[in-house]
């Protein structure tokens, strides 16, 4: 019997899984729908920073997908105060659903950058 239950929560639900990579992110013209090349000058990789946002939803009381896509920019912001630039960033965005429930989840990870010598 729970084997039934099992097979049946599994073709009931679903998963979703999105990687977007960035070289390098500047904070203040940030656009995760269109990423393109900034002129950054030369930087290494310093502090391993990691933010996370996720919204649960109940049937259809509210979007969680989209208040998750919405919270992207503000992670972004978060990350790495006092810098202008994010090094090696990955968006991880994940959403899934069972039944009558579900999960969006949005991962930025990054390194602060710090100025090179010269």
């Amino acid at each position: 019997m729970k084997i039934i239950l099992l097979i049946t929560l599994f073709f009931i639900s679903a998963c979703t899984k999105k990687y977007t990579q960035y070289t390098v992110i500047d904070k203040r013209n940030f656009d995760a729908e269109r990423p393109e090349a900034t002129n950054a000058p030369p930087m290494i990789r310093a502090k391993y920073e990691k933010e996370e946002f996720c919204e649960g939803q109940i049937l259809f009381n509210k979007n969680a997908h989209k208040i998750t896509e919405s919270s992207v920019r503000a992670l972004v912001q978060h990350s790495c105060p006092g810098s202008q630039y994010l090094i090696d960033a990955k968006i991880t965005k994940i959403w899934w659903t069972a039944l009558v429930y579900s999960r969006s989840c949005v991962t930025l990870e990054s390194y602060c950058p710090q100025k090179r010598k010269k």
